[in-house]
């Protein structure tokens, strides 16, 4: 998770090299997640969070097949 955090999220990339790699990882860290619970204000941010990182993997694993890095903009 360090690529993740060592970079600016608003500029830069993620090397192809890394992108499986941090995918992987994030697919382990996903059951994680907080899950949707109606007692936790606001509880909508879970679900959000949980499809965006599944979002992101999908992103991360399609920049891995097509050998190219992930660019922030």
């Amino acid at each position: 998770l360090v690529i993740l955090i060592a970079h600016y999220d608003t500029e830069g990339y993620i090397r192809h090299n890394h992108t499986k790699l941090l995918a992987d990882r994030l697919t382990e860290l996903l059951p994680k997640l907080p899950q949707h619970n109606e007692n936790l204000r606001p509880y909508h941010i879970d679900n959000r969070m949980i499809s965006l990182t599944e979002q992101f993997i999908k992103g991360l694993l399609l920049a891995h097949e097509r050998g190219e890095d992930v660019e922030f903009s």
